[in-house]
């Protein structure tokens, strides 16, 4: 799949990706609401980790890394890292089975397991919200 921004010397911005995102945008302006409304102060960085990837935008409180942000066309997915006891949380806490079994099934690293998922509608925030709790909690 080709990176919608894959261009190194282009970093995006908000107005590039709000225009590329399309209506998927609101989705991810309320993404943004709760995290701010929940946690504090959110600070967002684009990155560019290779052709393959294009740039990511990064999403942390303080210095914590919640989530990356990976544009698509009208689209846009999530990637999570949680560490291995916040991935032992995951039965029990209500999240669909296919997160679950995203985490369950994603390759153990340094940083925890990642699993990336998209957002397609608004029934995704629910379960996204749940993931957020659990990874700041963990």
């Amino acid at each position: 799949m080709n990176p919608l921004f894959g261009d190194k010397a282009q970093t995006p911005d908000a107005t590039t990706l709000s225009q590329a995102l399309g209506s998927s945008d609101a989705l991810r302006l309320e993404v943004m609401s709760f995290l701010e409304s929940t946690y504090g102060p959110v600070v967002t960085e684009w990155k560019f980790y290779g052709k393959a990837s294009g740039w990511i935008q990064k999403h942390l409180i303080g210095k914590r890394n919640v989530f990356f942000l990976i544009p698509g066309s009208s689209l846009f997915r999530l990637s999570f890292t949680l560490g291995e006891k916040a991935v032992s949380a995951l039965e029990g806490s209500g999240l669909p089975p296919a997160v679950v079994t995203g985490f369950e099934q994603a390759t153990a690293c340094a940083e925890g397991r990642t699993a990336v998922f998209e957002v397609s509608g608004p029934e995704d925030l629910i379960w996204f919200r749940k993931l957020i709790a659990l990874k700041m909690r963990a």
